[in-house]
Order: structure tokens, then sequence, then C-alpha cells
């Protein structure tokens, strides 16, 4: 029912089977969206048995009608931003399925996993559906590993976002199976590189 920091020296793990409900967002979108950043550590240790969920409260069809309004407001996407990992963060996101999050407003991009300059982040078995922006974004030096990522559904930027910057060291996007979706400019500066793996 707010925001959530995980501070620098923290850590939280969220296990398999769990249901995660954002409040705030309203029945529209984009009015008080919430989110989870990270300074520290989280992961999400799902299996493909039990795999994890986030979502908004107003989402029926998984864990009820949590919000105890009797189905009077239904999920439309924005209703809650995602987690964002910060400059240093660590985190280990398995089999976790994103729905009605990424709200993003005029200059303000969102991911359901929004990354910007993590020490490291790893995501396996993502699945995403009716986001309002991306899947992930990332700035276009960031260095993520990203494997079996599902098909999105009803999600504007169903991959990885690439917002716009500069490239000021050694880069790779390697992930396969999902899309690099560049939505600003992007420098390599001299005695920077980016590497483009196949597939």
């Amino acid at each position: 029912t707010g925001d959530i920091t995980v501070a620098q020296d923290a850590s939280l793990t969220i296990s398999p089977g769990a249901l995660v409900k954002f409040d705030g967002g309203g029945p529209n979108c984009c009015t008080d969206a919430l989110k989870i950043s990270v300074e520290g550590t989280l992961d999400i240790l799902a299996t493909q048995q039990a795999k994890v969920i986030v979502t908004s409260i107003h989402d029926d069809t998984v864990g009820g009608d949590t919000n105890g309004n009797i189905g009077q407001t239904g999920p439309v996407p924005g209703n809650y931003q995602g987690i964002e990992y910060r400059p240093g963060s660590r985190g280990d996101l398995r089999n976790v399925e994103f729905r009605y999050g990424a709200r993003s407003g005029p200059g303000a991009r969102s991911g359901a996993v929004f990354v910007d300059a993590p020490q490291e982040v790893s995501i396996d078995g993502m699945s995403v559906r009716d986001l309002h922006w991306a899947a992930i974004s990332a700035n276009p030096g960031d260095n993520l590993i990203v494997t079996n990522f599902g098909t999105p559904q009803k999600s504007p930027v169903g991959g990885i976002e690439r917002r716009g910057g500069l490239i000021a060291g050694v880069a790779r996007w390697d992930q396969t199976g999902v899309a690099q979706i560049i939505t600003g400019d992007i420098t390599v500066a001299q005695d920077a590189s980016l590497t483009i793996s196949p597939g």
C-alpha cells in the first residue's frame, strides 16, 4: 500500500508461489503508482511449478477480491510501476509473471523491471501481460542476464527497452529470445564498446 525501499546492505527474498499485489493505482492508470526500489538485494526465487505473480490489487483473477469491493473495479495497465534496481544493487528474478504494471508518463519511462546501473541483475523465466510500458527498462550500457523470456501479451514495449544515453565502458547485448527496443539516441563513447551477440 506504499512505496518500499530495500536499503543498501539489506535484502528481500520472495519465495515460490507468493502473490504480490500493489495498491494505490485506483481503477484508472497512473495515479499514485507504487514501486519497490532496491539499493541492496531483491531476489524472487520461484519455480516453473510455483511461479510468483506480481499484479494490481484490482486483479481478482488471482488471490480473489483482495480489495473487498466485489469486483467494482478492474485492473488496467499502469496500476503500479514495478521493481526498480538502483545503482550498485543486485537481483535474481526467476519465473515471475508481471501484470498491469510499468506505469509510464511524459518524460518518465518505466518497466515492470527498471534497472539503473545495477551491480548484477539476472532474470530467468519472466513473463508479462497488460503492461503500460516496458517489460524491462535499462540504460544502454547496463549488462543484464535475461534467459527464457516468455512471449509478451498486450504490452507496448514487450522486451528490453534501451533508454537513450552514453555507453562509457564495455557493454554486451547478449540476451537471446528477447527484443532490444531502442527508445532514445545511444552514443558509444571513444574507447568504449558495444557487442551485440547472435540471436
